[in-house]
């Protein structure tokens, strides 16, 4: 994903058919217990670091932490670009989990806040939930990326968003 700036972003669960919680067709939103990581906490590990990693994703497996916490697999999300414009979309997977923890640092809130909602988790037989594998989110391809002829910070948007009617 090429980097992106958003101002005021907000997010919101949705459960499986989109709908967004508290609407009449709605259906419990799905939460789901993933492993995070944050290089704002350093320190804090429940999980060895798997092996085999590249060496920038080592290091920084080794620096941050990682908790196992609770997040919606689902959220739709809103928020300005750098030029004003006001984008919204849906999203899942990776994408939905950075989203509410990056919002969460936004309103103050570090991941750790979260711990009591897993406490009670047999951490020992976890060790493999996230089903990626690959540890913390660590990239120089975002680099790469802004170079690209056509890029711009200002109106980049994530893969799958839209702009606003009546933005």
């Amino acid at each position: 994903m090429p980097p992106v700036a958003m101002i005021n972003p907000e997010w919101w669960p949705l459960d499986c058919n989109n709908n967004r919680e508290g609407t009449a067709n709605e259906t419990a939103p799905v939460m789901e217990v993933v492993w995070e990581s944050c290089l704002s906490i350093p320190g804090k590990k429940v999980m060895p670091t798997p092996s085999g990693l590249p060496w920038h994703n080592m290091l920084i497996h080794f620096l941050c932490s990682q908790v196992l916490i609770k997040r919606y697999s689902r959220i739709g999300w809103s928020a300005r670009r750098l030029d004003g414009a006001r984008i919204e979309g849906e999203a899942s997977g990776r994408f939905a989990l950075t989203f509410q923890h990056e919002v969460d640092h936004l309103n103050g809130v570090c991941m750790t806040e979260h711990d009591d909602e897993t406490s009670n988790l047999d951490v020992t037989a976890l060790k493999q939930i996230r089903s990626d594998n690959i540890g913390p989110v660590s990239s120089s391809r975002h680099l790469d990326i802004m170079e690209e002829p056509g890029y711009s910070l200002r109106s980049a948007m994530p893969p799958g968003s839209r702009v606003s009617a009546g933005h």
